[in-house]
């Protein structure tokens, strides 16, 4: 089965986006979706890239067309009040759940995306961070530990130095038989290279 790896930060709005239509996608066309955190931080520093947020016109623009999407996909959106946010401990939480407690993946990238884009929770309050891992049957004390792990930190050291290398400047990256796909709104054209896949 072919896949898609998906490089994401849950500090990105894109990212969101294109998380609640990904697996849908893949999956009308057998193909499988590799999540791949990492950290947007980063991958901006290496490439001399920023937010759309920090060029005021562009942001304006930006967050309006989030919006737009989210509405032609029939998805919730709401801006987070802490946006943009450092979601560094958020990646490590997200590479330690991927690694260690495989069977909660799933349901921790729901409730962490949903937190941020969708009950505009303050994620940078640790206690609200907690109530996240909780709900999907996670000890946040222990998980905690994991992300200061040497295997977590490297898996998602891993992911970064790969989204760059591979050409990425944002999120989300998609990477579909060798082929780049950059944002929310390059996902029919991720779609097109699938329909050409299967035909």
């Amino acid at each position: 089965m072919s896949s898609v790896d998906f490089y994401y930060d849950y500090g990105s709005p894109a990212s969101y986006i294109a998380y609640t239509q990904i697996e849908k996608l893949c999956e009308k066309y057998g193909v499988s979706v590799n999540f791949k955190p990492f950290v947007l931080g980063a991958v901006f520093k290496a490439t001399g890239n920023s937010s759309p947020i920090v060029l005021p016109s562009k942001a304006r623009y930006t967050l309006m067309d989030f919006k737009r999407w989210a509405d032609y996909w029939g998805i919730p959106f709401r801006l987070n009040d802490k946006f943009p946010a450092n979601t560094i401990l958020h990646m490590k939480l997200a590479a330690a759940v991927k690694l260690h407690h495989a069977d909660q993946f799933a349901a921790f990238q729901q409730a962490m995306f949903e937190a941020m884009w969708v009950n505009n929770a303050d994620i940078t309050d640790a206690a609200v961070v907690s109530d996240i891992c909780r709900s999907v049957d996670l000890n946040p004390d222990h998980l905690l530990m994991q992300t200061e792990q040497d295997d977590v930190r490297n898996a998602l050291r891993a992911n970064t130095d790969e989204a760059v290398a591979l050409g990425a400047f944002g999120a989300p990256t998609m990477i579909f038989n060798g082929e780049m796909f950059f944002g929310q709104d390059r996902l029919p054209m991720l779609e097109l290279a699938m329909q050409r896949q299967a035909s």
